[in-house]
């Protein structure tokens, strides 16, 4: 519903906010959304991939999770799949399979299991 709303463009905008706890904060909705099949779509369609993507290389590592949970929900879509690459998401989630946090680890796994799908 929030996204038939309108929801979803000012949600995208927030991700490249200048203030963490915006950007924490609609990462999390987005990540929410991104579990609906028709959001799915929408979110990729709307250009809401490549904020994603650069929350990757966020400085807080809640921003980090929220953003590739998103993706990983995203690409359980074969359509999104071939977008996240093309948008250049596998640098940075190989650099979170290295990442000292073992969240990131096992979530970037998980979003590359998606994409290889």
């Amino acid at each position: 519903k929030m996204a038939v709303e309108g929801a979803l463009p000012p949600l995208i905008a927030l991700l490249s906010h200048p203030s963490t706890e915006v950007q924490l904060h609609a990462s999390g909705a987005i990540r929410n959304l991104s579990v609906n099949d028709e959001n799915k779509v929408k979110i990729a369609r709307d250009v809401g991939l490549r904020p994603l993507i650069e929350l990757l290389s966020s400085s807080v590592v809640e921003i980090q999770e929220q953003a590739v949970i998103a993706l990983r929900n995203l690409c359980a879509n074969s359509e999104n799949q071939a977008k996240v690459v093309q948008e250049g998401v596998l640098p940075p989630l190989i650099g979170m399979l290295r990442a000292f946090e073992e969240s990131l680890q096992m979530l970037s796994a998980a979003c590359i299991r998606n994409i290889a799908l």
